[in-house]
């Protein structure tokens, strides 16, 4: 990936200011490098020319990035070398750097760089792209695997460990975020954590999955059912399904975020369910599950080619079940392509 290209625009982007990055993440986006520096001062310091300042122990794995470093060693000052740097320059930060950080730098930030980097990093180029089919198809392979291993009696964390497992034997880095995994009157719950609860005949599954491949990620979740579900859960599995479907189909860079969040919602409320969708449409991904653009009420931003968003409405009854039906979907420039290929009805175990 041309990390130098991305820097090159973010200077332009600018506009006479220096950028002081902190969040790992973004870092990453810029130099393919990930370092946490936890209490340790990693920054990359975008102006002229990009500086990147690491503690010595991100030495040996950062010499090769061909830009200008300051390496510094326990005993040293680095955020007075990074104040000398900037000094007499307006300055942007990042909302998430920590207050501890912008009085040891000395800052008086101008503003933040935040909308900058994200409106980046929401447009995918081809490499990303490559590499986020790739987590999505490593994903559904390692799902279609679980399949053949779901029994009665075994726990939501035992699949959840499968599945995972399955992920990294079929190529990933490892998951993109902790498996949800949920029996019956937990899939109510959507962000449930998978216990001990052990699978009984004539209840929904619903698996929230995602890995990693070359640090992007993927998100799908798919609904199951054991036995034959009964008329109240077909039919609204059925809402979801085509609500799902509405909400796909209309992902386009004519409509913003909020107008795809509402086109998915009314497909669930025509069946009489909105009251159990109880939350947004759906999320941008890439090197982070959840990052802009978001399908959601308040996001009046049009979508962009090269936006990759999650569309993944769901119906909640408390105490009984719980539908979530997700696919990761690209932006076009006239449309969207499905990143999926699992399918979408049912599937009985």
């Amino acid at each position: 990936m041309d990390h130098s290209a991305r820097l090159r625009r973010l200077k332009d982007r600018l506009d006479g200011s220096c950028a002081v990055i902190t969040d790992p993440m973004d870092i990453y986006y810029f130099t393919g490098r990930y370092m946490e520096g936890m209490e340790r001062l990693v920054a990359l310091v975008v102006s002229e020319e990009p500086l990147l300042v690491v503690p010595s122990l991100h030495d040996g794995e950062t010499r090769d990035l061909g830009m200008e470093r300051i390496v510094w060693h326990d005993g040293q000052d680095p955020f007075r070398m990074v104040a000398e740097r900037v000094r007499g320059r307006p300055v942007l930060v990042q909302g998430k750097i920590p207050y501890s950080h912008v009085v040891r730098l000395g800052l008086r930030p101008e503003g933040l760089v935040d909308d900058i980097v994200s409106e980046m990093r929401s447009v995918k180029d081809s490499e990303e792209l490559e590499a986020m089919s790739m987590a999505v198809s490593i994903a559904e392979r390692s799902f279609r695997d679980l399949l053949d291993h779901i029994q009665e009696g075994m726990t939501e964390a035992d699949l959840a460990r499968y599945l995972e497992d399955r992920f990294r034997a079929n190529g990933a880095d490892g998951p993109s975020f902790s498996t949800i995994v949920c029996f019956g009157e937990n899939a109510a719950n959507p962000h449930h954590r998978p216990g001990n609860r052990r699978l009984k005949r004539g209840e929904c599954i619903v698996v929230d999955f995602g890995c990693r491949y070359r640090g992007y990620a993927s998100d799908t979740t798919r609904t199951l059912y054991t036995g034959k579900p009964d008329d109240m859960f077909y039919s609204s599995y059925l809402a979801v399904m085509e609500a799902q479907s509405v909400g796909v189909s209309s992902v386009s860079p004519e409509r913003t975020g909020s107008q795809v969040d509402s086109l998915t919602r009314n497909a669930i409320e025509r069946y009489g369910l909105g009251r159990y969708f109880i939350h947004r449409t759906g999320h941008g991904i890439g090197l982070e599950v959840h990052e802009a653009p978001y399908l959601d009420s308040n996001n009046t931003q049009y979508l962009r080619p090269g936006n990759v968003v999650t569309v993944e409405p769901g119906v909640y009854v408390q105490d009984r079940f719980g539908i979530r039906i997700e696919d990761m979907v690209l932006v076009t420039e006239r449309g969207q392509r499905d990143l999926n290929r699992l399918t979408h009805d049912l599937v009985l175990v």
